[in-house]
C-alpha cells in the first residue's frame, strides 16, 4: 500500500487520542467514545487515522486485550488506514508495551498504515510514513511517530523522555529527506517541554490543564532541537492533556494537542477528534478540532 495525496491535490489526516478504553465489559462512557470513533469515521472519509496513545486502561483492568479490541473493531471493513502510538497508560498492567503493538499490528481486518525505518528500543517504536504526491513519483510529506513512553526508570519527574535513542534515529532518519518545502509532521503521545514555550503563542485552541500545565518530562533529552534544524517539520501533534488542545508556535513550528477523544477519563473540554488537511497545490497545512456534537 502506498499513501498518497489524492487526484485533488489533498491529503487529510485524523487525530484520535486518549479514548482511554476501560475494561470488558465496557461502561456506558466507553461505549460512547467508541460510538464517537465510529461516527468520526463515518463522516469524515480521511486518509490517515493516527491515534497518539493511552487507548486503553491498563492498571487494574483484567481484559485489557478485549478492550483494545473494541477499538479496533472500529476500523473492520474499512480501507482508512490506521496507525497507533502508545501512551502512559496503555502499559500499565501486566502487559507490555511490545505485547500491546504486537497485537494491534496481528490484527489482519485493520488496514494498518505502511511503517518505515522502524526502530524498538526499550519496547518503545519510532517509524515513520512516506506520503506521496498525487502523481505518485516522489514523496511529498513524512509522518514520524515517536513512542514517547511512560514513566522515568530515576527518579526525576513524573513522565519519560523521549530516549537519546529516538532522538538519533530522527537525526539520521530526516537526512533521507532534506527538502526544506516540505511540511513534514511528527506524532507522539507526551508533549515536548517546549510545548511550555509555545503556550505563550497560542493562534487557536484552549490552555485549560490544571494551573496551565504541560504535562511534559522533566528532563529534555533534545528532540525540539533535532526538529528545528530539519528545516521542515511544520509541526508536532500530541495527546496527554486532556484539557488542553491549543495550537502554538514557538520557534517556527507548531505544536499542537488533538482533541480529547475519549469519555471514560478525566477533562472539561468536549470531547472530539481533530482533522489536519495536507494541501500540495500550495503547500500549505490546516487543521481544524471537530466536537462531538458535530460529529454524533
Amino acid at each position: 500500500m502506498t499513501l498518497s495525496y489524492n487526484s485533488n491535490g489533498r491529503f487529510t489526516i485524523m487525530q484520535i487520542t486518549d479514548t482511554h478504553i476501560g475494561d470488558s465489559p465496557l461502561s456506558e462512557a466507553s461505549q460512547k467514545t467508541l460510538d464517537l470513533v465510529k461516527a468520526a469515521l463515518d463522516k469524515y472519509q480521511v486518509d490517515l487515522v493516527v491515534h497518539t496513545g493511552d487507548i486503553t486502561w491498563s492498571e487494574g483492568v483484567h481484559k485489557q486485550l478485549e478492550s483494545l479490541q473494541s477499538f479496533l473493531d472500529c476500523f473492520h471493513g474499512r480501507s482508512t488506514p490506521l496507525i497507533t502510538t502508545l501512551g502512559n497508560h496503555d502499559s500499565e498492567g501486566v502487559i507490555s508495551r511490545d505485547a500491546v503493538r504486537n497485537y494491534i499490528e496481528a490484527d489482519s481486518q485493520v488496514n494498518h498504515a505502511p511503517k518505515k525505518q522502524i526502530q524498538v528500543i526499550d519496547c518503545r517504536e519510532s517509524c515513520l510514513l512516506e506520503i506521496y504526491g498525487a502523481n505518485q513519483e516522489s514523496v511529498k510529506t513524512v509522518i514520524y511517530i515517536i513512542d514517547s513512553g511512560d514513566y522515568p526508570k530515576i527518579d526525576c519527574g513524573t513522565y519519560d523522555w523521549v530516549s537519546f535513542d529516538q532522538v538519533a534515529w530522527f537525526r539520521q532518519v530526516a537526512q533521507d529527506y532534506p527538502d526544506p518545502s516540505m511540511n513534514n509532521l511528527l506524532f507522539l503521545h507526551i508533549p515536548l517541554p517546549e510545548y511550555k514555550e509555545a503556550g505563550h503563542h497560542i493562534i487557536e485552541g484552549h490552555f485549560n490543564e490544571g494551573d496551565h500545565e504541560i504535562c511534559s518530562p522533566d528532563l529534555n533529552s533534545g528532540l525540539f532541537t533535532q526538529l528545528v534544524e530539519a528545516g521542515n517539520i511544520w509541526g508536532v501533534f500530541a495527546g496527554h492533556d486532556h484539557d488542553n488542545n491549543f495550537d502554538g508556535i514557538y520557534c517556527g513550528i507548531h505544536c499542537l494537542y488533538g482533541q480529547v477523544s475519549g469519555y471514560d477519563t478525566y477533562g472539561d473540554e468536549a470531547r472530539g477528534v481533530r482533522l489536519i488537511t495536507l494541501d500540495e497545490n500550495d503547500n500549505t497545512v490546516s487543521t481544524e478540532r471537530i466536537l462531538a456534537d458535530d460529529i454524533l
